[in-house]
């Protein structure tokens, strides 16, 4: 289960719909609000897991609101102006949660989504009785104590700081780490030579332009002449041995120290299809984390050990957050798939950061960033079971930290097999 989208699920198109009438406002930015605001509430309320009278006092509220059904109620909950329980109970949860915050965090929720402010305090309204109406329905249902609660949100801290936007968590105190995103690099080519016809020579007045360039072809022509390769007979020139070259499927990264995962090749750009022991045809690029990973685990050879770690490639996280972006899931699917056809397989994530900034906040977020990672490969399908994560921040550096280059290498996430 993923709170987060539970919570999003139970709003749906048709309450979004609706609250986009009640307000006077876009259904998109009325969708939008509820994708922000129900992260930021759930981020309040992990934020007091530590304080059992707090946690108490919330689930009491929670419990007072789930009477009814949502719909019928929207019209007095994003007004605000409503007697009835379930908006007194919305409103105790907002302050119980948000306490002297709330106005901030309504003006941010307002500036993020571009919703009036009203609009805004009327979606906060909104996310308070549906955590009342989960929370409290669980409560009642499932006998949900503060403990249970407590252990709830505990088991799901990754999903919900994954989804809490950066200047949320900032204003509620939970010291989202913020260091600087790894960066792309692209490759240098150096610039072709530019034709003599195309340099700084420029004609003076007249023909007197044809001295300088003519004693300037001279000079570069015994300038080459001293300075040309010394021709090679055909007989010394030797094939290089094919010992040297690897197949991708052979190819073993090599070995780190202790926990840390050592720098795997640049993934090759040939298209690679696999067939899967299950029957699946996966595709992905050569020499990447797929065809590392597939290797090893049909590899008889090569037990299971405690520093063999495969490098993602195509990765990439929101600014600020563990937050992975769009369009940079392939990677994990195709891990997805590989551990669906291998079933006795068991994965580690592992989170990784360079030096730079506080030690205590790189740990934090090479742990989240593990674990939104570990949360993804289980939305793909895979048992929780067979994944664990683990964040090491600084630890393990593959690079020199002194460099941008190797301060990039160093930002990573890779996975080592536990069992197969």
């Amino acid at each position: 289960m993923n709170i987060v989208d539970t919570l999003k699920d139970m709003a749906g198109p048709a309450i979004a719909q609706q609250a986009a009438t009640v307000l006077g406002e876009s259904e998109d930015g009325v969708s939008s609000a509820l994708g922000t605001a129900i992260p930021t509430a759930l981020g309040a309320l992990l934020g007091k897991v530590n304080d059992p009278g707090a946690l108490g006092g919330i689930l009491e509220a929670f419990r007072s609101g789930t009477g009814g059904n949502l719909g019928d109620q929207l019209g007095g909950i994003l007004g605000g102006a409503d007697d009835s329980d379930e908006v007194k109970a919305s409103k105790s949860v907002l302050d119980n949660l948000f306490g002297e915050n709330l106005n901030g965090v309504i003006e941010m929720l307002s500036k993020a989504t571009g919703l009036k402010v009203n609009s805004a305090g009327g979606i906060l309204a909104l996310v308070g009785s549906l955590l009342g109406k989960f929370f409290g329905g669980k409560a009642t249902s499932e006998g949900l104590d503060t403990s249970g609660l407590a252990d709830l949100l505990n088991s799901q801290k990754a999903n919900i700081l994954s989804a809490l936007p950066a200047e949320a968590g900032s204003m509620l105190g939970l010291d989202l780490p913020k260091i600087a995103m790894p960066k792309v690099d692209v490759p240098k080519v150096a610039a072709p030579a530019v034709p003599v016809s195309e340099t700084s020579i420029q004609p003076t007045q007249g023909s007197n332009w044809l001295v300088p360039a003519f004693g300037a072809i001279v000079v570069a022509g015994v300038i080459w002449w001293f300075t040309r390769p010394t021709p090679v007979s055909p007989t010394e020139v030797k094939p290089a041995s094919s010992s040297s070259t690897q197949s991708e499927d052979s190819a073993k990264p090599g070995k780190a120290d202790s926990n840390g995962p050592t720098k795997a090749g640049e993934p090759a750009q040939a298209i690679v299809t696999k067939v899967l022991p299950d029957g699946k045809k996966l595709t992905y690029k050569g020499g990447g984390i797929e065809s590392q990973l597939v290797g090893f685990i049909e590899d008889a050879g090569r037990p299971v050990d405690t520093d063999t770690w495969f490098n993602f490639h195509g990765l990439n996280f929101g600014s600020s957050s563990a937050t992975l972006k769009p369009g940079t899931y392939d990677e994990i699917n195709n891990l997805a798939s590989i551990l669906k056809a291998f079933p006795k397989v068991r994965l580690k994530v592992g989170g990784y950061t360079d030096d730079t900034g506080d030690a205590n906040v790189n740990l934090q977020l090479s742990q989240l960033r593990a674990d939104a990672v570990m949360t993804a490969l289980v939305e793909a399908g895979v048992q929780p079971e067979r994944l664990e994560s683990e964040g090491y921040g600084s630890d393990y550096p593959v690079a020199d930290n002194n460099s941008e280059e190797g301060r990039a290498q160093n930002r990573r996430i890779a996975v080592r097999v536990t069992a197969k």
